[in-house]
């Protein structure tokens, strides 16, 4: 006669069934099966082994075999239900494929609190809802609460963990933007890693583009402090650069000159310093047609760059009222980057205010709301008189089209 097992013992089989290691959970399954009369006390460590995917298929095999046996056919369905997410993890990759299938995901959040006890317990599991949150950011904003949800439950088995701070900064950076909480998230990221190039240049872009202006200093210490790190990395430069020229003196202005120069010259086929090269003469040094030239000497070099596209654009649009020029520049870059919030809203103000093609900014409309989470918000760097532009454009969309509200 086996003995019984008393309460460690159960919560010992718990831990081999819900463990990381496929040969401790095989024992624990075999285990199991010389205590028959004890499966109901392992319904969940079950079925996360029927339903998440395992390194072998014969775990999920095995357990789906112990639930149909053991348990009500009732009950089984349910769990299907509440599990079927993870068969189909692997299509949803667009705004569309969410929408078509959200109602399995709410049917997996609802049972999620029932299991996120033993879900901390094994790492591996928790990377599929860290992946699941990092594409709903991606491709579904509307529901940024619910990847924050995820994150923050991979978080409490490790509060520590980077890959996932580095995320959650993202998503209130971007999506929420809670730039205090963003900042705490890449801290957090440096305690533990002081060299994370992720989170140093994350921190610099907060402090470069929404903090005031007088507190560039922090953007430039933390690049300098990178730059310590990786004194070759192209895009720490660039943005090095992009805040002394932002800080607007000569000496830093110059500086910030010199190491766009070094970088173009060093790798011309990349946008990103000719973008800022152009922004910093057209914004900062207010000279728009050596900006425009820029530009255009970017785009010989790489002729896809949408952001050198989209701010050509924006250059025709707010500098020259050379509305035609500006639509195709806008129009070019969203077709390389549907999801480029920032020339989107200034292709939609302009295809309302100044041409009057209402029917392709409810299109644009309907695309932009798909990138936002509740309310659309404005870029950060987007000046007010621009914003305001839009939200006048926004006026005259919803008056005429008002099914828009209800997004």
């Amino acid at each position: 006669m086996k003995d019984e097992l008393n309460p460690e013992a159960i919560a010992n089989l718990s831990d081999l069934l819900i463990g990381v290691d496929t040969s401790s959970v095989e024992v624990g399954v075999e285990i199991l099966l010389q205590y028959t009369d004890y499966i109901h006390l392992f319904e969940k460590e079950l079925t996360l082994l029927a339903y998440m995917p395992q390194e072998k298929s014969t775990l999920n095999e095995k357990s789906r075999e112990l639930l149909e046996q053991y348990f009500e056919e009732r009950t089984i369905t349910d769990w299907e239900a509440a599990f079927a997410w993870v068969e189909l993890r692997n299509i949803l990759y667009d705004y569309e494929d969410f929408e078509d299938n959200w109602e399995v995901i709410e049917d997996h959040i609802s049972v999620l609190p029932i299991y996120e006890p033993l879900l901390l317990k094994n790492n591996r599991y928790l990377r599929y809802y860290l992946h699941l949150g990092d594409r709903i950011m991606r491709y579904y904003p509307k529901r940024l609460d619910v990847a924050k949800v995820f994150f923050e439950m991979v978080l409490k088995a490790n509060k520590k963990d980077i890959e996932t701070l580095n995320i959650l900064g993202g998503l209130y950076k971007e999506g929420l933007n809670d730039y205090k909480k963003a900042l705490e998230c890449y801290d957090t990221v440096l305690e533990v890693d002081p060299k994370n190039k992720e989170a140093l240049n994350e921190k610099a872009y907060i402090f470069i583009h929404y903090f005031p202006k007088n507190e560039i200093d922090k953007a430039i210490t933390v690049l300098e402090e990178a730059m310590g790190y990786y004194p070759n990395d192209y895009n720490i430069k660039v943005w090095l650069a992009d805040a002394l020229m932002y800080k607007n003196t000569v000496v830093t202005f110059a500086k910030g000159v010199e190491l766009l120069e070094e970088a173009i010259a060093h790798t011309p086929n990349k946008s990103f310093a000719w973008v800022i090269y152009g922004n910093r003469i057209w914004i900062t040094a207010q000279k728009p047609v050596e900006a425009e030239q820029i530009y255009k000497d970017g785009l010989k070099h790489n002729p896809y760059s949408c952001a050198l596209m989209g701010n050509l654009a924006e250059l025709y649009d707010n500098v020259y009222q050379d509305y035609d020029q500006a639509a195709k520049y806008y129009k070019e870059a969203l077709e390389l980057n549907p999801r480029d919030n920032f020339h989107l809203i200034n292709y939609i103000a302009l295809l309302v205010i100044e041409m009057e093609d209402f029917v392709e900014a409810h299109l644009r409309y309907q695309d932009l709301q798909r990138l936002h989470y509740q309310a659309i918000q404005p870029d950060p760097e987007m000046t007010p008189k621009q914003w305001a532009k839009f939200e006048k454009a926004q006026e005259k969309l919803l008056k005429r089209y008002p099914e828009l509200a209800d997004f």
